[in-house]
């Protein structure tokens, strides 16, 4: 009797599979090759009504792939009554799904499975090495796995890009290389702009969907390639895409690796790192998008996260300072909007206890009396009289950063000083226990409380250092806050934007008043490059 007489009434599935990583072994495994094999060992031993079942470019660890899930599906309709493949590898590289398939559901769906060149045929005796052959063929895929991270840590560590080119971008002549893709990079920049001036990310999207443009996944398949940049898939504009653009720092030219990683070689998922685990290579391709106005957005974004009853945010959200305790101070509006003059902050910590700070309460119209005087005289100078005006900033300057290098040199000098004298402490401890006269769980004890002191100096003094050699680059501070100033020649009004391009923080003090009955309130206004400006007008 044919042993294939059963199998002639339904589909014998041809299965085949190739990845990236298995591309390397050459042409053995490619679908043409593996589908000649699998056609050929059918006709010599009697199968019919053979259909193809391809998957191409998916890893093995995974059985999340299109035709194999197919192939799954019409196995549970039983139209399918044997399965062939090339070899067990072509299969699956996870031991423990393979074993399933194989010993559990195509038994129970009476399904007969081969493998050709492993010699493995479920309607013979079982072959006893095809569960260790499985075990190897999933350490091949952990194995090559394993070389592919460290070849991708190496290159993303010298500063290459280890990504796909995000939307706006499109790959040079080297594929390492991006350069400005401008049908995209200008709706980049307009994007930007439109949150600048107010917008926010779903009127954006509504904005852009109104006018037909296209998505970035519709974007790349409309130019003959497609591209997972839109992790969400989305074939509609929405907020999540606009937000994502508005937060990719490689539009300023810079290269960003190592953003997420995949937990396990078995788990296509990506998990995020913190940004503490990123990469940044600076200036690496064109920018689409200026670092001033990129960090503008950044600012502006988190200034947007608290939007009132009127649908307005508060554009000095996070910039408003306690001078005594350091917090920020909240706003608080009046719920009559016809006392919106009566606007006012209260500092954070006085509104959660009022033994620990004082109100700090300053009205909303004040800071923008003060503001608005503040970045008029500036950005006059700026454009009318800028020979005087970079003086000032230069003297201004000088006299910040000695005040800040004197009082830094003292920190690090003090740092250092008592980072060696741990060190010496350190040392007397280990001499003590190795002559008897301290038992290893006290110098344990005393050596952990002393390292963990000098780690913390250690971090500290790193800090330090790269204040000063910020402070050493003052002149290029003063320049930055000169062309921040002359792109505003003329304004009437606050803007969110003007307020984020030129104000890095405003420190208020408490209100007191004199002798005289007379109401005084220092306020403090920290600009972004410069720190604080003193002037006489």
């Amino acid at each position: 009797m044919n042993d294939n007489n059963i199998t002639n009434e339904k589909i014998t599935a041809l299965y085949c599979r190739l990845s990236r990583d298995d591309e390397l072994e050459g042409e053995s495994n490619s679908i043409t090759n593996q589908k000649k094999i699998l056609l050929k060992y059918a006709e010599d031993n009697g199968f019919e009504n053979c259909e193809f079942y391809v998957d191409d470019g998916i890893s093995g660890t995974t059985f999340k792939r299109p035709d194999f899930q197919r192939m799954i599906t019409d196995c549970e309709d039983k139209k399918i009554g044997a399965v062939i493949v090339k070899d067990m590898s072509r299969f699956g590289r996870n031991y423990l799904e393979v074993g399933y398939y194989t010993e559990i559901f195509f038994s129970e769906n009476g399904i007969r499975f081969i493998a050709v060149n492993d010699g493995v045929d479920s309607s013979k005796e079982s072959d006893d090495f095809t569960p260790f052959r499985n075990i190897i063929n999933e350490w091949y895929a952990k194995d090559i796995s394993k070389k592919i991270k460290s070849s991708l840590k190496s290159k993303g560590m010298s500063g290459k890009h280890i990504s796909r080119c995000v939307y706006g971008y499109k790959p040079g002549k080297d594929k390492q290389d991006w350069i400005i893709d401008e049908p995209a990079a200008a709706i980049v920049r307009k994007i930007y702009e439109m949150f600048i001036d107010g917008q926010g990310v779903n009127s954006i999207a509504a904005h852009l969907q109104k006018q037909g443009i296209l998505t970035p996944v519709e974007y790349a398949k409309s130019n003959g390639k497609y591209q997972t940049w839109d992790t969400f898939g989305h074939h509609s504009w929405c907020a999540s895409t606009v937000s994502k653009i508005l937060h990719q720092q490689e539009y300023v030219g810079d290269t960003v690796n190592f953003r997420t990683h995949k937990p396990s070689y078995k788990s296509k998922k990506q998990v995020k790192n913190s940004k503490e685990d990123y990469m940044i290579f600076p200036n690496t391709h064109p920018a689409i998008i200026s670092r001033e106005q990129f960090e503008v957005v950044q600012r502006l974004m988190e200034t947007r996260k608290k939007v009132y009853a009127d649908k307005t945010p508060d554009p000095l959200r996070g910039l408003i300072i306690c001078a005594d305790c350091g917090a920020r101070l909240y706003l608080q509006r009046q719920f009559n909007r016809k006392y919106s003059h009566l606007d006012c902050y209260y500092c954070g910590t006085y509104k959660r206890s009022q033994d620990v700070c004082t109100n700090h309460r300053v009205l909303v119209s004040c800071i923008n009396d003060i503001l608005l005087n503040e970045l008029r005289y500036i950005t006059d100078m700026a454009n009318n009289n800028l020979e005087e005006f970079t003086k000032l900033l230069q003297k201004n300057s000088e006299k910040t950063n000695n005040v800040n290098r004197t009082c830094l040199k003292k920190d690090k000098t003090a740092c250092e000083k008592r980072i060696g004298e741990i060190d010496l402490m350190i040392k007397k401890l280990f001499e003590q226990s190795v002559h008897g006269g301290l038992s290893p769980e006290r110098f344990s004890l005393l050596t952990a409380d002393y390292e963990n002191e000098q780690r913390e100096l250690k971090n500290k003094l790193n800090d330090i250092t790269k204040k000063l050699s910020e402070l050493n680059e003052a002149n290029e501070s003063i320049d930055r806050f000169i062309a921040v100033a002359e792109r505003y020649a003329d304004f009437e009004v606050l803007t969110p934007e003007l307020i984020i391009s030129f104000v890095d923080k405003i420190i208020v003090h408490q209100m007191f008043i004199d002798e005289d009955g007379q109401k005084h309130q220092q306020i403090d206004i920290k600009f972004n490059y410069i720190g604080e400006l003193e002037h006489n007008s």
